[in-house]
């Protein structure tokens, strides 16, 4: 688990996240409309895992969170 530095959303309301290490990751379009995050917390109190899935695409996880988001890697 890494820590988020931060994260915002864009106007259709899908995520980037930047973590500690720098990486940056954006959610894919297509899972933006069938899983929208919601999140209030700061994002330093957040912890993510990011795997790798199927067709060279990765999976986001956060800590305390059932689901998972496809995720791509921009930096």
């Amino acid at each position: 688990m890494v820590p988020m530095q931060s994260y915002s959303f864009n106007k259709s309301g899908a995520f980037t996240v930047t973590l500690a290490d720098g990486q940056i990751w954006a959610q894919s379009d297509e899972d933006e409309v069938y899983h929208p995050a919601r999140w209030r917390k700061p994002a330093s109190e957040m912890l993510v895992s990011i795997a790798p899935n199927a067709m060279h695409t990765f999976n986001l996880t956060v800590a305390g969170e059932s689901r998972f988001y496809k995720v791509r890697r921009i930096h």
